[in-house]
């Protein structure tokens, strides 16, 4: 009887009188059903959203394939980098200690965002177990994405201004440039960077949604007054103390920076006021290169930024997925972001000629197959007056023990070993400190 009275409604209201087009013998269920499904799909077709930032082709190609070329590369030449600055000779100055923790964050950067671009090659279906699980981890890798993006711009801002105290202030940089110091700014960075990212954990979560026979992702923040007050805050400060503050600092210290080194030519002399020689030139402008570099790859990664986190702090949750043109911004500034943190290695294998000789000779002495690619791409000491003989010089312990005393100030403190920050002299030997930690 129920059917009975669908199947009229049908037939007055939708289909006109069905009984004369099609005769009696007809499943009334069947043909409900099939109006229903009708009417549904009107309804989808007219409701039709546009699709998510993160489900355009251009996301998908940058953030997914894209994505995962970079965390390669990223891996990669991270593990080279912290393999040439963790030997013997340079581990102990603190802007290594420094580039090293920054290639760590780098790494761990791009390792937290790897579900997300697994998500985007399509390497579950989406609504599935593996789609709910990774969602539910979703405010925990906005959290750390953001949290090591953060500590890695401040320790490109803490070398800089290593290199910048060194430069300036010779005389003051042993009192200035101290693991105390270091520690104290690691603090600092690390509580900035856990209040501005722990709204993401706090204030965000998930839901899945099937309409219209689609999977429907939709991030959902509490109602909280305070914590809608905390986001406009949020996204402000954000925008200022990740991206314009740093970038700020960067850009004026690297200016002074190449000033000094390059438009003063008066600059560095040794105690009986003599020019150093060509040795320094070649350092000179070796670090010139690489600290220009390193700034135009932070200003490229992270100034596009700035328009979305002004967009986001005065407009509604979600209203950047309606333009196009925003969506289209939004994912390139995020690829670019992503090789600003992936494309150091290439930049110091590159630019720095004492970098290139540190890496072959030490793949070179940790590893006898390497040997005669490393005779074939560095240039050799020559040991006899056969000009044929040519080796390499791996260092010995006690090597390594000369020449730590020759370039660090040690002091004995509760019983450990405490070496400081020091401005090394301009002697071939160690001249190339400045070239060592940019």
């Amino acid at each position: 009887m129920e059917n009975e009275d669908s199947f009229e409604t049908l037939d007055t209201n939708g289909l006109g009188d069905i009984s004369q087009l099609l005769g009696n013998d007809i499943n009334h269920t069947a043909l409900a059903i099939l109006y229903e499904k009708l009417l549904r799909n009107k309804e989808c077709l007219q409701q039709q959203k546009e699709p998510r930032c993160e489900e355009t082709a251009l996301y998908r190609m940058l953030m997914g394939y894209g994505f995962l070329i970079l965390c390669f590369i990223a891996i990669v030449g991270n593990c080279l980098n912290i393999l040439v600055y963790t030997s013997d000779q340079i581990r102990f100055f603190i802007a290594i200690k420094m580039l090293c923790t920054k290639l760590l964050t780098n790494t761990l950067t791009m390792l937290v965002l790897l579900p997300q671009a697994c998500r985007s090659i399509g390497l579950w279906a989406v609504g599935s177990m593996n789609d709910q699980v990774y969602w539910s981890y979703w405010p925990y890798q906005a959290f750390f994405g953001n949290f090591f993006g953060f500590t890695g711009m401040w320790l490109t801002v803490l070398m800089t201004a290593e290199c910048y105290v060194h430069v300036f202030m010779p005389l003051r940089s042993k009192s200035i440039c101290t693991m105390k110091n270091v520690w104290r700014s690691y603090v600092v960075i690390v509580i900035m960077a856990t209040l501005l990212g722990i709204i993401y954990p706090l204030n965000r979560s998930v839901m899945l949604t099937d309409e219209c026979d689609k999977v429907e992702v939709a991030i959902v923040m509490t109602d909280a007054d305070f914590l809608g007050i905390y986001e406009r805050f949020h996204m402000l400060a954000n925008m200022l103390f990740a991206i314009v503050i740093p970038l700020g600092l960067l850009v004026f210290m690297t200016s002074c920076i190449v000033w000094r080194l390059v438009g003063k030519t008066t600059l560095l002399r040794d105690t009986g006021k003599k020019k150093v020689g060509g040795k320094f030139n070649s350092e000179k402008r070796s670090v010139t290169q690489i600290t220009i570099i390193t700034t135009i790859f932070q200003l490229m990664g992270e100034l596009p930024s700035v328009p979305i986190f002004l967009l986001a702090s005065f407009t509604a949750p979600g209203s950047m997925d309606k333009m196009a043109w925003m969506c289209l911004w939004q994912t390139l500034s995020q690829f670019l972001g992503l090789c600003n943190v992936s494309l150091s290695f290439f930049v110091y294998i590159a630019f720095s000629p004492r970098f290139r000789k540190a890496l072959i000779t030490r793949l070179y002495c940790g590893n006898k197959y390497l040997r005669a690619v490393a005779n074939s791409l560095t240039p050799l000491k020559r040991h006899s007056n056969d000009p044929s003989v040519l080796s390499i010089h791996c260092p010995s312990s006690t090597d390594v023990r000369a020449s730590i005393r020759l370039i660090a100030v040690a002091s004995r403190k509760d019983g450990r070993l405490n070496v400081d920050c020091i401005s090394p002299t301009l002697s071939d030997e160690n001249s190339g400190i400045y070239d060592h930690f940019l």
